[in-house]
């Protein structure tokens, strides 16, 4: 299937306001690959993504894990989720592929200890945040069986908090996943920490002082999704209905429902360079750039493809 979106291709330009503070701060120039190691710059990307109907991104509060994070030891959602979804899984749906992946997003409960019977998770293209769910075989069996299904054959009754989870909260922010999957591969453990810098650096820019997102952008580390050899990797969410603040930067597109409203992007090769052109074309003002573009999904789950 493909998409009606206006693709564009830009060539980055100084982002105003830009903090020489944090420009200090953050990595610049080329990131250094490990020896052997490269970027595959001759593949064309589109149509790289893999193609999927929902993304678990499950709360870890950490930076990087077992290669296979199904492999974890102790309560383990990727684990459970992986075989009840996956070939030979009860849940399992030819057409409904549901992905993966760990964060580095806090989990809601470690603010109140390390009581690994709970954990949390964002759900795409949902855009919602699940704050606990009961990490025990039966509770991934009842998130999965109640959120995960296709609507056709999903359970009707809704969930109760005792049985599996707190009640959905909506996503209402941009939410940026970068791969940063070092024990998988080093490209995406060297690019990953330098892009999710220049994403903080940027993106709350695009906010309002008084908005939750500038002061806590959703801004998180991933598990693999494929394509080291595309490094960095990046997918953007940007919520339904999703309206851009107006800021004193007066970027096109502030003021206006975003044109991919509902919609998760993929972007390939991305260099800290690219990330201002990102947060001002894509995030902000609703266009995809195509020179990075490796597909997406829409908010029915259906790929976005060139």
């Amino acid at each position: 299937m493909k998409s009606n979106l206006h693709l564009i291709f830009k060539h980055p330009r100084p982002f105003p306001g830009f903090s020489h503070r944090i420009q200090r701060r953050i990595h610049t120039g080329p990131p250094v690959l490990p020896c052997g190691l490269c970027i595959d710059r001759d593949k064309p990307l589109a149509n790289t993504a893999p193609p999927y109907t929902q993304h678990v991104v499950i709360s870890t509060g950490r930076d990087d894990w077992a290669s296979r994070i199904e492999s974890e030891d102790g309560p383990n959602l990727a684990k459970g989720l992986k075989e009840l979804l996956g070939r030979n899984g009860e849940f399992h749906h030819p057409d409904h592929k549901v992905l993966v992946t760990n964060s580095s997003f806090p989990s809601s409960i470690g603010a109140r200890g390390n009581d690994e019977t709970w954990t949390s998770a964002y759900l795409f293209p949902r855009f919602q945040y699940i704050p606990r769910i009961t990490n025990t075989q039966d509770g991934h069996r009842a998130f999965a069986q109640e959120l995960l299904r296709p609507a056709s054959t999903a359970s009707p009754s809704p969930p109760t908090e005792t049985s599996t989870y707190y009640t959905p909260q909506p996503v209402t922010a941009p939410v940026v996943l970068i791969c940063g999957h070092g024990s998988r591969d080093r490209r995406c453990g060297v690019y990953g920490p330098i892009l999710r810098d220049h994403f903080e650096a940027h993106l709350p820019l695009t906010m309002p002082p008084s908005h939750p997102a500038r002061r806590n952008p959703h801004i998180a580390l991933i598990s693999h999704i494929g394509g080291h050899a595309f490094a960095g990797n990046v997918i953007l969410y940007i919520p339904l209905g999703y309206i851009p603040p107006r800021t004193d930067q007066g970027h096109d597109g502030e003021g206006q429902t975003n044109k991919l409203a509902g919609s998760g992007i993929w972007y390939g090769r991305v260099e800290p360079e690219s990330v201002v052109d990102i947060v001002r074309e894509t995030i902000v003002g609703g266009r995809i750039l195509e020179r990075l573009f490796r597909g997406g999904i829409d908010r029915n789950g259906m790929p976005l493809r060139l």
